[in-house]
């Protein structure tokens, strides 16, 4: 039993101790054996093929590129929805919020000069009768509320009225374009400042200090057909004022007589058609201290100017949407 022992022990010691054989070359030999044959030259040379998988994640399908359209929000989730901005709804006190794409703009009965809200009518960009779940065209309890999903190619218009006028909103994403290009504006909105160069590179020259800023003007509208004659000095004499929100500030006196408006305006410098003026019809001149703005005044009129002061310039904004003449003719709202 002693002599078994002594020689399985000597017969270890020499497996362990050989370097290049026993156990060590079982295991080469094993992995040698599981290994798989070598590729030949030719196959070596061919480019790996990308498995489906692979080509799968590669490359994106379109729908996944597309804009996703989600259902319209919950009224829990316009509670906690955060307050965006829409130029011109201060002024119109709407309040403005966002959830997702969709746009919910609510008016209250807290403006002096424009009354109650009374209605929103839809005048583009939505089938004749389809309307969101949570809103009200007609005002209930002195509030109206429009909610309008804004995607890509959306060409939305709108017009909000109130006892004593109207004002237009505006909604497009033009299509293909980025989020950047989408606007959201009422029509009363103030003018922005001249964006600054976003291309890098030395800054663009500045203007001469006594340019206006703003929009560019449109090209005139056709005349009128059939509009009386242009009221004489008596029948001007005669008129009484009209409403126009800030006219006293801008140091207006503004009235309507027949189918024309006139604006005559001190310390306006110049007077500069912007939208919806007629080829003819629209004229302004300055004599003197005073400037002088008339225009005509029917159904369908959405007429904005710039009037040019010393201290930078103020836009009117004539509008009569279709319907009874409103009591509030248009409005001034201060710009650079």
């Amino acid at each position: 039993m002693r002599t078994s022992l002594g020689a399985l022990f000597v017969l270890l010691t020499f497996g362990c101790s050989d370097g290049g054989g026993g156990a060590s070359s079982a295991v080469a030999a094993s992995a040698t054996s599981a290994a798989p044959p070598r590729a030949s030259a030719s196959q070596a040379a061919a480019p790996a093929q990308p498995s489906a998988a692979s080509s799968t994640t590669a490359a994106p399908s379109a729908s996944a590129a597309a804009f996703e359209a989600s259902e319209e929000p919950a009224l829990d989730e316009w509670a906690k929805s955060k307050v965006v901005k829409v130029p011109g709804s201060t002024a119109n006190d709407c309040e403005t919020r966002m959830v997702r794409e969709w746009l919910r703009v609510m008016c209250v009965p807290r403006n002096a000069e424009l009354g109650k809200p009374v209605k929103i009518t839809v005048e583009r960009g939505r089938a004749p009768k389809e309307r969101s779940k949570g809103e009200n065209l007609k005002a209930v309890n002195d509030i109206t509320t429009l909610i309008v999903p804004v995607r890509p190619g959306l060409d939305f218009a709108a017009s909000f009225d109130w006892e004593q006028g109207s004002h237009g909103l505006r909604v497009s994403w033009p299509a293909g374009s980025p989020e950047s290009d989408r606007v959201m504006e009422f029509d009363n909105a103030p003018a922005p400042d001249a964006a600054p160069g976003a291309s890098g590179g030395a800054p663009p020259t500045p203007p001469p200090a006594d340019a206006p800023k703003g929009p560019k003007p449109e090209e005139p509208l056709e005349d009128v057909a059939g509009l009386a004659a242009t009221p004489d000095d008596a029948a001007w004499d005669a008129a009484a004022e009209v409403a126009v929100k800030g006219s006293t500030a801008a140091g207006c006196e503004t009235k309507v007589s027949g189918d024309w408006f006139r604006a005559r305006c001190k310390g306006t410098k110049e007077i500069v058609p912007l939208k919806g003026h007629r080829k003819t019809q629209t004229t302004s001149k300055i004599e003197g201290e005073t400037a002088t703005f008339l225009t005509p005044y029917v159904e369908g009129t959405e007429t904005h100017a710039r009037f040019v002061l010393a201290d930078g310039s103020k836009f009117l904004v004539l509008r009569w949407p279709k319907g009874p003449k409103p009591k509030t003719v248009g409005a001034f709202e201060t710009g650079n």
